[in-house]
């Protein structure tokens, strides 16, 4: 926002923002629950009234917009590969499927609803609601925010200069204290979907760790007397934390910076998060009929949307593992190790350490969720 500011930039102290607003996201889950739930309150509206207000400004603002043949008909191709081009059969099946991975990752943190279930009123049937309302909503309200920022180009060349990144495209349209004012309101935003993503990645862990299911489960299942998985909630900042390592590295592309971690972390929560939400479809639609359903269900539209939605997650997590560059294809002639899309390294690992880790020792003991409460609800003893 100042040009004192701009003159002090360097990878390590955007790292130390990234670290400071990780740490203040922890607290807040770690606070209490109900702090939690007016935070996605206000999340909430915060997502619908700024990205309304965002939409206005660039409607209203600026003295010129591009044309309906620029966002519809003109293709650009950043990437660096098939020397640029934007037609073929190599664009289409690799340049183009990339983009999906951002719009996977954008919606990221709406099955929180879910994981905070067991601290919410009429959780069988609110929870549900909350997940396929959130991506509903979102991605109305996201495609047309997306159509209004291709809209206020007013230099196409200069926005893909400079990354593409989309702060060029506010600078261009709007003069410093209305793009100050859309940073603030995206920050915000931005820093609300951290928390949320916290949240579940938490739960999740903290419903494994109940099931003895994960190494150390004793230490990531306590909960503090706000009956809050504080252990949980810092474990999961601190390997965020380490898997964006890689953004201290300089990266750039003809001159323009690119930001390959951030592409490799996007893909990296894509890949785990869409995985494990295919064991229980698929379960679920293997079961069929003989499968129990709650106050919410799908009426039956499970037997054709179950497969649907695996074979796109199979399809989405392959195509995650692209590289974002020419620089990150192993055989090509530009390949360095710092253009590299370290899903697949990253990913693969775990899953064959999580493989051994199966055999050698969990399949030997591990006999299933444990149950907690009986059927009136009430805690059972002997269970923590």
């Amino acid at each position: 926002f100042s040009e004192t500011w701009l003159e002090g930039y360097s990878l390590t102290r955007t790292f130390m923002l990234f670290v400071v607003i990780l740490a203040i996201s922890a607290i807040i889950n770690i606070f209490s629950s109900h702090l939690l739930a007016v935070i996605n309150n206000i999340s909430v509206w915060w997502h619908v009234a700024g990205a309304a207000i965002v939409i206005g400004i660039l409607w209203l603002l600026p003295e010129q917009h591009a044309t309906f043949g620029d966002v519809f008909a003109q293709t650009i191709n950043n990437s660096g590969m098939f020397g640029g081009e934007t037609s073929g059969i190599g664009v289409l099946l690799f340049v183009l499927p990339i983009s999906a991975i951002l719009t996977q990752y954008t919606i990221t943190g709406y099955d929180a609803s879910a994981h905070l279930s067991e601290e919410t009123k009429s959780a069988a049937d609110g929870a549900a609601k909350g997940i396929w309302r959130s991506i509903f909503y979102s991605a109305i309200g996201g495609w047309i925010l997306l159509l209004t920022f291709l809209f206020a180009v007013n230099d196409a060349d200069a926005v893909s200069a400079g990354g593409g990144a989309v702060i060029g495209i506010f600078s261009q349209a709007l003069d410093s204290q209305w793009v100050a004012i859309i940073l603030l309101i995206s920050t915000a935003g931005q820093f609300f979907c951290t928390t949320a993503c916290q949240t579940s990645a938490s739960r999740m862990l903290f419903a494994f760790s109940r099931d003895r299911a994960v190494p150390a489960h004793q230490l990531w299942s306590k909960v503090s007397k706000n009956k809050i998985p504080a252990n949980g909630v810092i474990v999961t900042a601190v390997l965020a934390a380490a898997i964006t390592l890689p953004a201290l590295v300089e990266v750039d592309i003809n001159g323009a910076p690119v930001p390959v971690a951030f592409f490799a972390v996007v893909s990296i929560g894509v890949v785990g998060l869409y995985l494990c939400f295919a064991v229980p479809i698929y379960l679920r639609w293997r079961m069929g009929d003989d499968f129990q359903v709650g106050k919410w269900n799908l009426r039956g539209h499970h037997k054709w949307m179950a497969p649907v939605a695996v074979i796109e997650i199979i399809v989405t997590s392959i195509i995650a593992m692209f590289p974002t560059s020419s620089g990150g294809v192993f055989w090509g002639e530009s390949f360095e190790w710092k253009y590299v899309n370290y899903t697949p390294l990253l990913v693969g690992t775990v899953l064959i350490l999580l493989f051994v880790y199966w055999h050698v020792s969990v399949k030997h003991w591990f006999t299933g969720p444990i149950k907690q409460v009986d059927e009136t609800g009430g805690q059972l003893e002997g269970v923590s």
